[in-house]
């Protein structure tokens, strides 16, 4: 279909005997001049596509497992330090 106006008929034809078909129209329909699609629409897809597979990467490796890890043996004492203070 190019630009500009389009005659559109609909056309229903039963199998079935007891149904009869029908047929409605002329309908006019204007078809527009297509318009550029905005660079903002493509960089957001290409940033949300980033987004879900950096979420993807990030959940399947856990790495705040092993940052967790580091954090709780930096904060542990050593085990002299423990038992003087037991005594």
């Amino acid at each position: 279909m190019g630009v500009g106006p389009v005659h559109l008929t609909l056309l229903y034809d039963s199998r079935v005997a007891w149904r009869r078909g029908t047929r409605m129209g002329p309908f006019i329909v204007e078809v527009a001049t297509p318009e550029p699609v905005p660079l903002s629409y493509s960089l957001l897809t290409f940033a949300l596509t980033a987004g879900a597979v950096l979420a993807y990467i990030l959940l399947r490796a856990r790495p705040w497992l092993v940052i967790a890890a580091v954090i709780r043996r930096r904060r542990r004492k050593p085990e002299r330090a423990r038992r003087r203070r037991r005594r």
